[in-house]
């Protein structure tokens, strides 16, 4: 039985994620949610919880990795590159512009992530036996704000990158 636990514990799970797929562009508006759907939420209402407490703790790790690696990059990498070419007159305003972009990318992810992880504080907070559409609702929200998180992370990706390029020419044309 305890092995039959998790496994179906994740089926209700992927059940409630395919039933809710196919009305998520339409709960973007205004979700209207079936009573099936409804029942799904408040049966399996502690399931979803214990979930939802495990993606948080591990979206936290993740951010706090990444946090510490783009910190990393930008104040050992990024910032004394461009002093040391400032200190030696060397002009190079892509590398310049890549730095501003990059410190603005990693403020956002940073503002984006708490305002998803508030999102999220309150959506494990309802009761989603007593007030299954509000929580659905919440959800739809936190997703919103999930993805937030995941452009941001994909931006400083895409500028990490470039910097990488950015430097590999210098290094040839130096």
């Amino acid at each position: 039985m305890k092995k039959f636990l998790p496994f179906s514990a994740l089926a209700l799970v992927a059940i409630l994620v395919l039933s809710f797929g196919s009305n998520f562009a339409r709960a973007e508006d205004s979700p209207s949610l079936t009573e099936s759907q409804i029942t799904s939420i408040k049966n399996s209402c502690s399931i979803i919880k214990d979930n939802l407490r495990t993606v948080q703790q591990e979206d936290y790790r993740v951010y706090d990795h990444l946090s510490r690696y783009y910190d990393y990059i930008l104040t050992n990498f990024i910032t004394p590159l461009n002093i040391v070419l400032v200190k030696n007159n060397i002009a190079n305003p892509s590398l310049t512009e890549n730095q501003t972009n990059f410190a603005s990318a990693k403020s956002k992810f940073r503002n984006d992530y708490i305002n998803y992880n508030k999102e999220f504080e309150e959506l494990v907070s309802l009761d989603c036996t007593a007030e299954p559409v509000r929580f659905y609702n919440q959800l739809v929200t936190t997703r919103k704000a999930r993805a937030k998180v995941a452009t941001d992370t994909s931006k400083l990706r895409e500028l990490t990158n470039k910097q990488t390029n950015l430097v590999t020419n210098l290094k040839e044309s130096l």
